[in-house]
């Protein structure tokens, strides 16, 4: 038997990562063993890393165009 990892929405801005592992005990009985984590901080954190990447790549592109000029134009 295999673990078996789902995405559960319990509303449509909370989601849960549940794994289920099955194992048995010393007298051969089958039970699961179920494990449940926020995802909260790993959404956090990916929004996050939008809004850095939606500031931080015009800003890069902006920089590097005027290096390009002055380079452009000094040689």
């Amino acid at each position: 038997m295999e673990s078996a990892v789902r995405r559960v929405s319990l509303s449509p801005t909370e989601h849960v990562r549940i794994i289920t592992w099955p194992a048995r005990d010393e007298d051969g009985e089958l039970f699961f063993v179920v494990v449940g984590q926020s995802l909260r901080d790993v959404q956090r954190a990916q929004k996050q890393l939008i809004l850095l990447l939606a500031i931080a790549n015009p800003l890069a592109l902006l920089l590097a165009s005027l290096g390009g000029l002055w380079l452009a134009s000094r040689a």
